[in-house]
């Protein structure tokens, strides 16, 4: 089985704002930029670009889609 390219699984506004998130500064900055979500429900990474709100997972899946769209390690924790 073969990988998808992650550059591929995303439509063009979400390709768009991947573009703009070159480093984990301008990934807090994006992050920093949108809404809390304060209902307590997890959201998508589509989700989160479209609706711009975002809570500390939300925004820590985004960032990783980020950095993975970008060829850096999509980490959430390395220990």
């Amino acid at each position: 089985m073969s990988r998808i390219s992650a550059k591929k699984v995303w439509d063009k506004p979400e390709r768009a704002v991947f573009a703009r998130l070159t480093s984990p500064e301008k990934i807090q900055s994006f992050l920093d930029s949108i809404p809390y979500n304060i209902t307590g429900k997890t959201h998508s990474v589509r989700y989160v670009i479209k609706h711009r709100e975002a809570h500390c997972f939300d925004g820590a899946l985004l960032a990783a889609a980020a950095l993975e769209y970008n060829s850096e390690p999509p980490l959430l924790i390395d220990l």
